[in-house]
Order: structure tokens, then sequence, then C-alpha cells
């Protein structure tokens, strides 16, 4: 996925931040990701994150960007 402020991520990277921001700039990036991966990095910043990266299954992906 290319964010606003032209930055790539992988969406196993995008779900074990913990901010809504770009690691690369820190340019809030919220607006640019759907509402599901928001959710994700909202509860990484309250979460252990490797449970929430463990608990995003390998259909992530399509269950993310085709609802």
């Amino acid at each position: 996925m290319k964010t606003k402020c032209k930055h790539v991520m992988y969406l196993n990277c995008l779900v074990q931040l913990r901010k809504t921001e770009c690691p690369m700039c820190r340019a809030n990036i919220e607006q640019d990701l759907p509402d599901k991966i928001v959710n994700i990095i909202n509860n990484n910043s309250t979460n252990d994150r490797t449970t929430s990266f463990n608990s995003f299954n390998s259909d992530g992906f399509n269950n993310i960007f085709n609802s």
C-alpha cells in the first residue's frame, strides 16, 4: 500500500504498527487506511503486539480490502 506521504508499506507491517503514523516520516496515515487496519493498530497500542499480529489470519488481506 502506498500512502499519501509516498511511502510503501506491506500489510504484514501495517498490522504491527502501534500508531496510525508512517514509521518513516511520522505523517498521519489514518485516512489512507481501511477502518479494519486502523482498528488493529489501535488495538496494538493497548495490547501485546504479538497477540494482535497472530490474530490476523491468512485471509486477512482479502477480508480487509474487499469488505
